[in-house]
């Protein structure tokens, strides 16, 4: 894990990558299942159908594959953990 994907996942969910808080978004990184979706079959992988049901491992292999391409999709952590 990059210290960049490390400050990330801290800020987004305190490092739990199993974490379904019912508010529709998952995992480690945050990912809504649209994004999840997306990134896995983007990256023509088959993971679990959500993010927190998918490995650490996993979720960060997804999240290094979409932060340089949307960063976006973490408009508050992204940055903060940027030049860490």
């Amino acid at each position: 894990m990059t210290p960049l994907a490390w400050c990330v996942s801290g800020r987004e969910s305190d490092h739990e990558f199993h974490i379904d808080t019912g508010n529709g978004y998952y995992g480690g990184y945050q990912f809504t299942i649209g994004t999840w979706q997306y990134v896995t079959r983007s990256m023509r992988v088959r993971w679990a159908p959500r993010a927190d049901l998918a490995t650490a491992t996993q979720q960060t292999r997804a999240f290094l594959w979409l932060a340089p391409r949307d960063p976006s999709a973490w408009p508050n952590s992204l940055p903060a953990c940027e030049g860490r």
